[in-house]
């Protein structure tokens, strides 16, 4: 999938299999702290658990284009 945001310039350079590590590790980590209870605020709240799913997304993503342009 990095490859092919590469591919397409949606995702910025870099080594492909050091983002997906990165991209793996944020996500493994998010659903690792919401299945374990650790995130205040979100427990039995759908909405506030996609909130926060869709910010960590987005913030992931806005950092995988950064290299896009500049």
């Amino acid at each position: 999938m990095i490859e092919c945001g590469q591919a397409g310039q949606t995702i910025g350079p870099g080594d492909p299999a050091s983002l997906a590590t990165v991209v793996w590790a944020q996500l493994h980590g998010l659903t690792m702290l919401l299945i374990e209870d650790q995130i205040m605020g979100v427990k039995g709240d759908g909405q506030a658990v996609d909130h926060l799913v869709v910010q960590c997304v987005g913030t992931l993503y806005d950092g995988l284009r950064a290299g896009i342009g500049g």
